[in-house]
Parts: structure tokens; C-alpha cells; sequence
């Protein structure tokens, strides 16, 4: 990411240049005597869901290089706990009326039964990736 030099917002994966300050120019802006400028090729950002990135340098060779850091169990944990959890909510209604046949003696619908068994094989496949 860099900061534009006239709006301010931050640009991401454009080709330009940057001052020492980390301030990206488009490649066009007037060079001049800007001799401290340099150009910079961008590269894409990590596809690597593991990680996440902190920032970025501009390497010998004048290309973009990443800066990540390996992403904390709660990071990863986060949005498990959220699928399980939302998956527990789902098993309300199906796991209500299985109880509530069997309070009367009446064998319960199949489609709540399969119901609560697909339900709980995914939630046991999300917590096998909860990292301990």
C-alpha cells in the first residue's frame, strides 16, 4: 500500500514510483529534478490464507516485496467458532421436533434426523481445523 501524493488515499497495485518517505507517485507524475525517486514494480499481495501482511519494502531490485507474519490461533480459530456456532443455531428447529416426537412416543421425522447428523458432521470438520 502507499499513500497517492495528491489524494492522500492509499493505492495498491499500481505500478509508480516512491519517494523515501514511502509516498507513491503514478509512473506519469513530472520526474524533474525528483532524482530521489525510483521506480517501483508492485507485486500482488499473499494468496497464503496463513498469513497475514504487515506491511511491505521495496527490495534491491526495486520490486515490492510483502512483509507477513503467520496468523495468530484466534485469527484462525475466529472464524471457525463462527461457522460452529452458526451451525449449532441451525440444529435448534430440527433438534426440537426429534425430541419433541420422542416425548410422545412417535418415532421422528427422518428429514430432522438426517438434518442433525449432516449438521454435526460439519461442525466436527470445522472443529478438527480449531488450532489447540
Amino acid at each position: 500500500m502507499h499513500k497517492h501524493s495528491v489524494t492522500g488515499e492509499l493505492v495498491q497495485n499500481y505500478d509508480g514510483v516512491t519517494g523515501p518517505d514511502g509516498t507513491w507517485y503514478p509512473a506519469t507524475w513530472p520526474k524533474g529534478d525528483l532524482d530521489f525517486l525510483v521506480l517501483v514494480s508492485e507485486a500482488p499481495p499473499p494468496s497464503d490464507p496463513n498469513v497475514v501482511v504487515t506491511g511491505f519494502h521495496v527490495g534491491d531490485d526495486n520490486v515490492q516485496v510483502w512483509e507477513t507474519r503467520p496468523k495468530t490461533r484466534d485469527e484462525i480459530n475466529g472464524p471457525l467458532l463462527a461457522q460452529i456456532a452458526a451451525l449449532d443455531a441451525s440444529s435448534t428447529r430440527p433438534l426440537r421436533a426429534v425430541l419433541a416426537a420422542q416425548a410422545v412416543g412417535t418415532d421422528p421425522d427422518p428429514a430432522d434426523v438426517e438434518r442433525l447428523v449432516d449438521l454435526n458432521a460439519q461442525a466436527a470438520a470445522l472443529r478438527s481445523r480449531l488450532v489447540r
